[in-house]
C-alpha cells in the first residue's frame, strides 16, 4: 500500500488549472455582457491590479462552466482526493472567481 502523503496538494489556478488568466477572462466577458464598462477598465487598473479585479468579478457573473479546465489535473487532484490528500485552490484571482470555480468544480478542500 501507498503512504498518504501529510502534505496538501496546492494548484494554482491561473495557468495550471485553466489553460487561460481569470482576468483576462473576466475582461472578455464585461466586454460581452457590459461594454459601457469597458471605459472605466483603465480607472480601475490605476487604482491598483486588486481593484481591477474586484471590480470585474463585482459588475460580472462570470460563466465558470465555460473555463478551458486542464482535464489531466483535475484527474490528478481526483487520485489524490481519493488517497484523502487535502486539495487547496491557490490563486491572485478575486475570491468570489476563484470560489465560483472551486463550487463548480467540487473537487478543494478549502480556497
Amino acid at each position: 500500500a501507498y503512504a498518504v502523503s501529510p502534505m496538501p496538494l496546492v494548484v494554482d489556478l491561473d495557468g495550471t488549472l485553466i489553460h487561460t488568466d481569470l482576468l483576462h477572462e473576466s475582461a472578455l466577458e464585461l466586454l460581452k455582457v457590459k461594454p459601457w464598462l469597458l471605459f472605466l477598465l483603465p480607472f480601475w487598473l490605476f487604482n491598483g491590479k486588486t481593484t481591477l479585479k474586484s471590480k470585474l468579478a463585482s459588475a460580472i457573473d462570470f460563466p465558470v462552466t465555460s473555463l478551458p479546465f486542464n482535464s489531466e489535473l483535475i484527474a490528478y487532484i481526483d487520485q489524490q482526493r481519493n488517497l484523502r490528500r487535502k486539495i487547496i485552490l491557490c490563486t491572485a484571482s478575486h475570491k468570489i472567481l476563484a470560489k465560483s470555480v472551486s463550487d463548480h468544480l467540487g473537487i478543494f478542500d478549502e480556497v
